[in-house]
């Protein structure tokens, strides 16, 4: 699925109707006393007011901008919004892929609201700059989120992701590894929706959202009524520029062409593959800590098995990670053996016991993610709803 996008348009593709809408005001761009240029740009902005949140009616953000290339000015329309809120004013349901022309027609008449005409056909063929793929999954098995997140803590994940910064909010809450390129964020769903908006992840007004008493029914019924648990895992993959999003479609050989238009971006197939992707790297670590939870003299057996060529030392050095490991998180065990010894030695060391785990799937969340990311069916609120509530209303 996908949550938050930004397009630019360039102004051939539209005109601005109303341009008083604007802060400041669209035709100074052109015109005395013109907006203050900084770095060769000047820009106006226009975003959802606060009259509209309280109507709760969701726009986008619109950013009109002109700038010095070098040669010529160019000016270029910047759309940025989540188009599952555009859609079902929360961005919990997700969409499929026959839902494009009602998105096409819905952001169409949102931006002539705000004051921009668009050419027929030309915001299908807008160009994307950034996405955020995104995917909410149910854990029905009692699992919570945090002990999900607790479990990644454990793990070595940032080693497999270039050169990135982990960190972990809200107690066990929130997930986000981020670098300059992209960020993965797993966050407990429902929890984020109870925060304030600058504590949250989704920084859009909480007006525009489903209220929280209904996420807690839904949880007593669904243990009540069908003896489930009702915790929401949010997977979102964020590419804040094109580079690495062009160098995962390649990884996954998926096609891309130059530009990358809105309607290119529109596949619920490629953003499962995308998500299916990351999580299968994050799975590894999972998959080597249901190893970890065995007793020691199991663990140390099925080392014994697995050991093909490898020296004595060498099986004694992978029992000995296996006791840190159970114990301890890999951050601590690393930054122990670094100070000493290059990190490389623990790496090969690492990258050796990462080939030896088991297959006991006592983590029970893991094959309901798999099965989540497998069938990729769109997950809708009104599935778990036990009332006449109507989340238009909402």
């Amino acid at each position: 699925m996908i949550d938050t996008i930004i397009l630019t348009l360039p102004m051939h593709h539209f005109k601005i109707i109303n341009p008083a809408l604007f802060q400041p005001d669209a035709r100074w761009l052109y015109s005395a006393p013109y907006i203050p240029q900084v770095n060769w740009v000047c820009k106006c902005v226009q975003n959802a007011t606060k009259e509209d949140e309280r109507n709760h009616i969701y726009k986008p953000r619109l950013t009109f901008i002109r700038r010095w290339d070098g040669q010529k000015w160019v000016i270029t329309l910047k759309i940025e919004f989540s188009i599952p809120k555009l859609i079902f004013w929360n961005n919990f349901d997700e969409l499929s892929d026959d839902e494009f022309m009602y998105v096409i027609k819905t952001l169409n008449e949102k931006l002539i609201s705000m004051g921009i005409e668009v050419i027929k056909g030309k915001l299908e063929q807008s160009i994307v700059t950034t996405i955020h793929y995104w995917k909410n999954i149910v854990l029905h098995d009692f699992t919570t989120v945090s002990r999900v997140l607790s479990l990644i803590a454990k793990t070595n994940i940032s080693e497999r992701f270039d050169t990135g910064q982990t960190d972990y909010q809200n107690g066990w809450e929130l997930f986000r590894l981020h670098t300059k390129s992209f960020q993965i964020i797993i966050y407990d769903k429902i929890a984020d929706l109870s925060k304030t908006q600058s504590r949250a992840v989704e920084k859009d007004s909480r007006a525009i959202n489903y209220q929280m008493s209904l996420f807690e029914n839904i949880q007593k019924n669904e243990v009540k009524n069908n003896k489930k648990g009702f915790e929401v895992l949010r997977l979102e993959i964020r590419f804040m520029n094109k580079q690495k999003l062009k160098s995962i479609f390649r990884d996954l050989k998926i096609s891309m062409e130059e530009p990358f238009t809105l309607k290119d971006a529109f596949s619920m197939e490629n953003a499962r593959k995308i998500i299916q992707h990351h999580w299968n790297l994050l799975m590894i670590d999972l998959k080597m800590l249901e190893f970890l939870e065995m007793k020691s003299i199991d663990r140390w057996n099925m080392i014994l098995q697995k050991a093909g060529n490898k020296t004595p030392t060498k099986i004694l050095a992978l029992a000995m990670l296996s006791e840190l490991l159970a114990n301890n998180d890999f951050r601590t065990v690393r930054r122990q053996f670094e100070a000493r010894y290059s990190k490389r030695s623990l790496k090969r060391l690492y990258d050796e016991f990462s080939g030896i785990h088991s297959n006991s799937n006592c983590f029970t969340f893991i094959p309901i993610i798999n099965e989540a990311l497998k069938s990729y069916n769109p997950l809708k609120i009104n599935k778990y709803m036990y009332t006449d509530v109507n989340n238009s209303k909402l």
